[in-house]
């Protein structure tokens, strides 16, 4: 019987598994019911019956508790109900009868009989069951056991007499003839014994008796909310009585093993109910106001859920493309989306399907450990489901591991397999796995940007980290850092602690300090008021307030308010204030810094430190020699003891510190690939550090020149801008060029800069993840480097989840030639192919070689195929199609190496002019050099201290293969630097020339020539100290007496800079710089032959107030008005009074926004979309004003405003002047604010009366200003 149970339930597993689902224990409610049927059997003394197939049947209503994501077990609390008929029949005759008091009179006629029974029962139990709940979410089985104990009614009745006619005649069975029984006709009607005393079993009522029970069984889950499965049930009857009788078929007593048992085996349905609540909502520790969402009381609800997606691929590990390894074996791992079973993914290595791989689809992971092939390794993953495809590729290349050689490190974060992973549990092990790094030392970790030291590593094994993190609410980022001698490698852990309250859960704590709203926070003031808000905590003592690490009780705390607030008593210099909140489902903090300067205190005296490194001025830095000269530049520090130097890791006391330049110095000993060169300082009011990176590379091992262009930033997801989303969390993937690495990178969210991103050297992405708040939210990306900066930003408006309307398709992709990716040809042009769908025209298309726009393709629509030719750089090219329509966008891209077969040597470059250090009088000097296996200097570069000489400048003769310079010198050491490179390889060399003045012969009468000192006039700006409003600043100066730009030397805020023009013929000197807020500081200086000059100037940046808006009073009284105490001002008003102005209090306004621009909300500023309407409401400033022809606005607000276009647009609150109601007119004067000190201003200038001036009673307050033109 449990042999077909079985069998029946694997069979149902399979066939239906392809529903699997993850566990959604958010939507889903705790209460589940479930249904049963099944065999009944027994152990007792009468064998079962073998020619029925007796059943039972029954339900089940329970609740689950301690079910949550991650838990290892949980239990199930439910009432039973089970009913059904337990049958039983000897196969032979037995004479031990004597104790069977009820029908000993028939079973004494013939003096033996055959023993049988039909028991009814009906049971009521409560019974209790525990459940491998971890295990049922990783695999979708359930199994638990149970126990149980209830009411059992039982009736027990035996088949004893056969009848013999058609009036009811009855006879007791001719054993004699039949012993086995097969004569019974298993109708019965005679009660059997129920206790020892004989009495017998009743027609009219059961015999109840209390009985416990216990079980066994499994479950497969075929969705978050279903499950079937089989169970078994065993029930003690605690009696003998069960089958009426005491004795077995051979007349002994039962054992206790073998008597009164009954058994119920059968299959189940169980069905959670569906929770009442949202469980999902993502809460944060971030105490800022969100627009709410547009109004919508005239759309339609189309009540459309349960819209279907294609699916989605995407590797996890590697983590990047390609990826080198020097391990034959490696292990991929990839996430899904809307796959549901193994047969709807195809893998394939290099072309050839790969079926040995794992797929689990309860939680969307594949996995499959693959043997390398030496070279590179193509995997391709391509899921399908009814809606559509999705593909992901990796390349793996294989590299043998040469003698000694170090290897670059390789971090792989295993556990969470998904970013973000969404929990409910407050503590999570974070997993990884770790190669080439031998110490922790080696290691950087950080716990949302703040160092984390609590983990587990053991180096030269596989996965050999381990940290268990205490999470906050929202988002959360564990980030790992290897550095070795060979490189660097960085990969992340994403976690969202998301928790709902209810009878068993509840929140963690939230902390946000309000009051400093600046940090670091600077004060004059001995105590300072402090501010937090803290939620989710019951009272004081579940906060924790220390100022400068010592705890402190002296604050209040209110419920209603859930505000803290306490005077810090502050200590001159930095001072840190934290504040700590604590209950049974986690902890939150947070922190700022306070400064506090006494009043006529110097700058230069308890003072935190600064340290700042000057040299190198780049980061990174990349050199071919083993030994570099770093100086770095200190404040507020007077000893060489507080200071700490550290390469790569190592502590070292090699240094000088200059107290009275407040200069460090040291020549670290490089070792090949990254060099991490820390500096910290401490004094006693803080810490101060500063860290740079130098890439050592020897000559010809591939240091090579920067990209001297402009870096280009470029968001491509969100494909749309502003972008909606329904989803708390959103991914932003940016592609970025012209940069080396992720400290050129800026990333800002709503105005914070985060360092919470990855960037992938090799793909040159950006990719974050952004914690949304509701409403309008702005990402900006920032890259630079030495020849500038590019920047773009993109507005994410979430929305929470709310009714579909209708299908949305969005269009599909993929190439299907070249079918391989990536696919090597020798032929210098090849055709590609691509397939797309839900695409109607070509504008929709855009097709990139190489990062360049092509337009020369052809877009078939009765096929939906691309078609195009593109001719082939050498080496790898990357080809890319971004097809758009109404509703998103899909790319897909391919890589083509064209390798095309040469012979040849590599480029030789030897001195011939200047050779062994000569000196030399005359600061014109030509270098020559022999360049063999170069065809013209477009395969030269040549430098000179550093500076790349033009190509015009150079002259080079292929005849005889030398290359010549006419250079002008420098005063003392000057190096020439000549690097050659052809298709085979490449050469450089070095040579140095040292410039001296020639001596004045003093016996002669000779007089020596006029020597004339440089001079700098600046024409631009005209004073020494201004001021600037705009972030871009021009600088300009007429030189005298400068040979060329090698004269000039510029420095902003400290640092060199050499972005300025200068024309030698004009003696004209332009630079236009971007500026810092605050304070910058420019030097230009001037150095040559002849002498020495240098000019300063002092920018303070001080930026504008960016909030206002152009707006649209639209045609009708209804687009505008905004309502103060004293009434409405409607848009009849503005239109015929094209003076008015007004700044003061009002209580509403609603407007059409003309242009893009901005609000202030809460403090920060809120940005203002073209095209539509607001209504702001609550405590406002507003600001409306005539400029330049057009109406501008600006709103200071507390809370979010509704707004909208078309039929989302906010419901105006404005009425027509018909009736005179609530309109006011040109004289009105304003209620001036109470106890704000400013009085509000209302200008109105209408045209001049023409009634005779005469005398008013004056209404208005003595401090306000009202004054219309013509009274």
């Amino acid at each position: 019987m449990i042999r077909k149970l079985l069998i029946s339930f694997f069979i149902l597993s399979l066939t239906f598994g392809s529903q699997a689902q993850r566990f959604d224990y958010d939507s889903n409610s705790k209460l589940f019911f479930g249904l049963n049927i099944g065999r009944t059997w027994h152990s007792s003394d009468v064998k079962n019956v073998t020619k029925r197939f007796p059943l039972g049947a029954g339900f089940i209503l329970g609740g689950s508790v301690n079910q949550d994501y991650g838990k290892a077990v949980s239990f199930d609390i439910r009432l039973r109900y089970l009913g059904g008929n337990w049958y039983g029949q000897d196969t032979d005759t037995t004479s031990s009868i004597q104790d069977n008091q009820a029908v000993n009179a028939l079973y004494d006629t013939l003096g033996y009989t055959v023993q049988n029974f039909k028991a009814t029962q009906h049971r009521l139990a409560l019974e209790l069951s525990i459940h491998a709940n971890r295990f049922k979410e990783n695999t979708g089985f359930d199994p638990y056991i149970f126990a149980g104990i209830g009411i059992t009614g039982t009736r027990t009745k035996a088949d004893l007499l056969q009848k013999t006619d058609l009036l009811g005649g009855t006879a007791i069975y001719p054993y004699q003839e039949t012993p086995n029984g097969n004569i019974i006709d298993q109708e019965y009607n005679s009660f059997l014994d129920k206790n020892e005393a004989g009495d017998p079993y009743q027609e009219e009522q059961f015999e109840t008796n209390i009985m416990p029970s216990l079980g066994v069984g499994i479950g497969y889950y075929f969705n978050s909310r279903f499950s079937l499965g089989i169970e078994h049930k065993s029930t003690f009857f605690m009696g003998d009585y069960f089958d009426g009788t005491t004795l077995n078929q051979e007349g002994g007593k039962s054992s206790f093993s073998e008597n009164d048992i009954y058994h119920y085996s059968g299959i189940y349905l169980k069905w959670y109910l569906k929770s009442s609540k949202d469980r999902t909502t993502l809460r944060t520790d971030n105490d800022v106001q969100v627009p709410n969402q547009p109004v919508t009381e005239d759309r339609p609800n189309t009540g459309a859920t349960g819209r279907k997606n294609p699916p989605v691929v995407k590797f996890t590990n590697p983590s990047s493309t390609p990826t080198t390894t020097s391990r034959t074996s490696f292990t991929i791992r990839a996430r899904t989306e809307h796959v549901s079973k193994a047969s709807d993914l195809t893998f394939t290595r290099n072309g050839v399907v790969h079926n040995t791989f794992i797929f689990n689809p309860m939680s969307r992971s594949f996995e499959s450990k693959v043997q390398l092939e030496r070279g590179e390794n193509v995997f391709k993953l391509v899921g399908k489901n009814e809606i559509g495809t999705d593909e992901d590729q990796v390349v793996i290349i294989y590299k043998e591991r040469e003698a000694n050689e170090i290897q670059p490190p390789i971090v792989n974060v295993v556990d969470p397999a998904v970013r973000p992973k969404t929990v409910n549990q407050l503590n999570y092990i974070v997993r990884a796995d770790i190669q080439n790094i031998q110490n922790r030392s080696q290691l950087q970790v950080y716990l949302n940007d703040e160092v984390f030291t609590n983990y587990s590593f053991t180096p030269n094994k596989s996965i050999n980290f381990s940290a268990n993190i205490t999470l906050k609410s929202g988002l959360n980022t564990l980030k790992i850092t290897g550095t070795n001698q060979a490189g660097q490698d960085t990969d992340d852990a994403v976690l969202v602690y998301s928790r709902a309250a209810n009878e068993d859960t509840g929140y963690p704590p939230t902390v946000n300090i309000l009051r400093p709203r600046t940090n670091p926070f600077t004060s004059n003031e001995r105590m300072q008021m402090v501010t937090a808000k803290v939620e989710h905590v019951q009272s004081k003592q579940e906060i924790n307030v220390s100022v400068n690490g010592v705890n402190t009780t002296n604050f209040t705390y209110s419920n209603a308010s859930k505000r803290v607030e306490f005077n810090a008593n502050l200590t001159a210099g930095s001072n840190e204030i934290e504040v700590k909140a604590y209950n049974s489902f986690g902890n939150a903090k947070d922190k700022t810094i306070i400064v506090y300067k006494r009043n006529g205190q110097s700058e230069t005296t308890d003072l935190p430190p600064q340290v700042k490194i000057l040299t190198p001025a780049r980061d990174p830095y990349r050199s071919s020699d083993n030994t570099i000269n770093v100086i770095a530049e200190t404040k507020h520090i007077t000893q060489k003891n507080q200071i700490d130097v550290r390469i790569n890791g190592v502590p070292t006391q090699t240094f000088t510190f200059n107290p009275g330049t407040r200069l460090i110095q040291f020549n670290p000993n490089l070792v090949a690939g990254n060099n991490i060169i820390a500096i910290n300082a401490t004094n006693n009011f803080g810490v101060a550090n500063d860290q740079t990176t130098v890439v050592y590379r020897r000559n010809g091992d591939g240091l090579g020149d920067d990209s001297k262009e402009l870096p280009k930033v470029e968001i491509t997801t969100p494909n749309s801008n502003p972008y909606s989303s329904r989803n708390a969390v959103v991914n932003v993937v940016a592609d970025i060029k012209n940069i080396s690495n992720a400290s050129q990178i800026d990333v800002k969210v709503n105005g914070q800069r985060t360092s919470n991103f990855y960037y992938n050297g090799m793909t040159k992405k950006v990719n974050l993840n952004v914690n949304l708040r509701q409403g309008s939210n702005e990402v900006s990306i920032k890259a630079t480097n030495n020849y500038g900066n590019d920047i773009e930003s993109v507005q994410i408006i979430y929305r929470k989840e709310e009714s579909d309307q209708g299908e949305r398709t969005p269009p599909k992709v993929r190439f299907v030639h070249p079918h391989k990716n990536p696919f090597t040809t020798g032929e210098h042009s090849i055709d590609f192919i691509a397939e797309t769908e839900h695409i109607e025209q070509a504008n929709q298309i855009e097709v990139k070689v190489n990062g360049a726009l092509i337009s020369n393709f052809n877009y078939t629509t009765t096929n939906q195929r691309i078609q195009f030719n593109s001719p082939l750089i050498l080496g790898n090219n990357v080809v890319s199609i971004k097809v758009r329509n109404a509703y998103g966008y899909d790319t897909a891209e391919t890589h083509v190496v064209y390798r095309k077969k040469m012979e040849g040597n590599p480029p030789k470059v030897n001195f011939i002019a200047p050779v062994n250090h000569p000196q030399v009088k005359s600061e014109n000097y030509t270098m020559i050099a022999k360049v063999e296996g170069v065809n013209d200097v477009s395969q030269i570069d040549v430098y000179l201290n550093n500076q790349n000489v033009a190509k015009t400048e150079l002259s080079y003769n292929r005849q005889t293969q030398t290359l010549q310079y006419l250079s002008r010198l420098k005063l003392g050491d000057n190096t020439f630097r000549i690097n050659v490179r052809n298709n085979f390889g490449a050469h450089q060399a070095m040579a140095r020339v040292k410039f001296v003045l020639a001596s004045i012969d003093t016996d002669h009468d000779v007089t020596p020539k006029p020597c004339p000192p440089p001079k700098i006039r600046i024409t631009q700006p005209s004073e020494v100290d201004v001021v600037s409003t705009k972030e871009t600043f021009s600088i300009s100066a007429m030189l005298e007496n400068v040979r060329d730009r090698n004269d000039i030397e510029v420095f902003i805020n400290g640092k060199s800079n050499s972005s300025f023009v200068f024309n030698l013929s004009k003696a004209s000197f332009l630079h236009k710089i971007q500026l810092q807020k605050g304070k910058n500081f420019y030097k230009i200086v001037v150095k040559t032959l002849c002498g020495r000059i240098e000019r300063k100037i002092t920018i303070n940046y001080t930026p504008v107030d960016k909030c206002g808006v152009e707006i649209d009073l639209g045609s009708s009284e209804t687009d505008f008005c905004f309502t103060t105490d004293k009434g409405t001002m409607s848009q009849r008003l503005l239109t015929s009074n094209t003076n008015f102005n007004y700044y003061g209090k009002a209580s509403s306004i609603y407007f059409k926004a003309k242009k893009k621009g901005n609000a202030t909300v809460g403090g920060n500023l809120y940005p203002i979309i073209a095209g539509n309407y607001y209504h702001f409401k609550g405590n406002l400033t507003v600001n409306l004003k005539m400029r330049n022809g057009e109406w501008v606005l600006c709103v200071d607000a507390d809370t979010s405003p509704l707004f909208g276009i078309g039929r989302s647009k906010p419901r105006s609150p404005c009425k027509t002047s018909e009736g005179g109601k609530g309109i006011v007119s040109p004289q009105t004067k304003p209620k001036p604010e109470v106890g704000s000190g400013k009085t509000p201003k209302i200008n109105t200038r209408p045209k001049p009366s023409s009634r005779k001036p005469g005398r008013q009673k004056s209404t208005r307050p003595s401090n306000s200003r009202t004054k219309p033109e013509g009274r």
